[in-house]
């Protein structure tokens, strides 16, 4: 008698299409730049769906700091007001003590700008804010996870027929 293996049952089950979507932009990975273009490319009124691996932003991140130059970004587009509503932090430099007295190596407030200073939210705060925006507009947030390995198919397929110069 001819049975299938247990491992052309997975290879079927791994094969298996679960959802089918349609969208002009995927983004894959919900971080700050991802979430941020995700955010600029549904304003402007393109269908995009942001991929990300985790359900939520409740995680241990790096980088709790939004410097000058990206509150001018988002000042440009109306978020810098709504950001400093959050609860935050501003820092223009650090102070170093030494023996001798303190040492400043640079203070932002020197710069002319509106936003001379680092804010400092936590990232998953921010991450938390910028989707919230994002999803004012048509947008697409799916699990990764469940999409990992059609991902990886497609980028095979399209690794292998592009050839580089």
């Amino acid at each position: 008698m001819n049975t299938p293996s247990t491992t052309s049952n997975f290879q079927t089950h791994r094969n298996e299409i679960r959802d089918v979507e349609h969208t002009s932009c995927c983004i894959v990975g919900g971080g700050p730049a991802g979430a941020m273009l995700a955010l600029l490319l549904a304003r402007q009124g393109v269908p995009v769906t942001l991929l990300e691996m985790h359900m939520d932003f409740d995680r241990e991140f790096r980088g709790d700091t939004i410097h000058p130059s990206t509150l001018e970004i988002l000042d440009q587009i109306g978020l810098a007001v709504p950001l400093h509503e959050m609860r935050h932090s501003k820092m223009s430099g650090p102070t170093i003590q030494f023996p001798d007295g303190p040492f400043r190596p640079f203070d932002l407030g020197r710069l002319k700008t509106r936003f001379p200073y680092i804010l400092l939210v936590p990232q998953s705060q921010f991450l938390e804010f910028i989707t919230g925006e994002a999803a004012k507009y048509p947008l697409s947030v799916g699990d990764a996870r469940e999409r990992e390995e059609v991902c990886r198919r497609k980028w095979r397929r399209l690794r292998s027929s592009v050839s580089w110069a």
